[in-house]
């Protein structure tokens, strides 16, 4: 479920934007941590969960780009 509604959205994000940057891989990551979070409906879950999956999916494609 996270990897197909982030890349989904990541996807979605580099054509309506028409760039490749780090801020599409940022809301991706947060649309998916939420989305995986919202079945507990506490948004102190969805948002820490949100910022979690973002941060995580930002480093990694840092790495990735690095090599």
């Amino acid at each position: 479920l996270v990897a197909g509604v982030f890349a989904t959205t990541r996807c979605g994000l580099q054509k309506y934007r028409k760039r490749n940057d780090p801020l599409n891989t940022l809301i991706a990551g947060a649309v998916a941590g939420a989305a995986v979070a919202a079945q507990t409906r506490n948004w102190n879950n969805i948002i820490g969960v949100a910022c979690l999956v973002s941060a995580f999916s930002v480093a990694a494609d840092h790495i990735s780009r690095a090599n």
